[in-house]
């Protein structure tokens, strides 16, 4: 704690002997977080590129000879549609053959969970578990009342958004 006082009073200090050297950092800084935005196409804090969904869902039915391209397209479009996000910054895993007891039998059964910073609620959750549960039971004979969906509506956090950033730079 000592540390990061005296360097706090190190910094003063060195910015009350050279106190144009703070304003241009300053108008630097400002600058440079203008490049940003601009890259970035305007898009701040609340862009869409800092809210992508990831559902992780994981069965016990055995994904050989599944076409899970389709299994994969079909729920990405979905969690897209109904969250209102773009389908570019969906992520969709999916992993079969897992050991998974579900009522006290083997019989197929999925578990997934979804993460999205913002954009959930009671009533897209409705949704989404029904939609989801469509999928699975129409692609992998997985019965609606066997599948279990968690939500996880996390917050950003700082270096959540400065990834974005430089994810943004690295478009260009």
């Amino acid at each position: 704690m000592r540390f990061l006082f005296r360097v706090a009073q190190d910094r003063e200090g060195e910015e009350q002997q050279r106190p144009e050297r703070s304003e241009r950092s300053r108008a630097e800084e400002e600058k440079a977080a203008s490049r940003r935005q601009s890259r970035s196409g305007g898009r701040g804090r609340g862009s869409e590129r800092a809210r992508m969904p990831c559902l992780n869902v994981s069965t016990n039915v055995n994904l050989e000879g599944v076409d899970t391209s389709a299994i994969l397209a079909e729920a990405s479009k979905s969690v897209a549609d109904i969250i209102g996000k773009p389908e570019a910054y969906v992520m969709v895993v999916l992993k079969g053959s897992v050991p998974m007891a579900f009522g006290g039998t083997q019989e197929p059964a999925a578990y997934g969970e979804l993460v999205s910073i913002g954009g959930l609620n009671p009533n897209v959750n409705k949704k989404l578990s029904a939609g989801i549960a469509s999928i699975l039971e129409s692609k992998l004979s997985v019965p609606k009342s066997r599948f279990y969906l968690k939500f996880n509506d996390s917050k950003a956090h700082p270096a959540q958004e400065n990834a974005q950033c430089l994810h943004a730079l690295h478009q260009e």
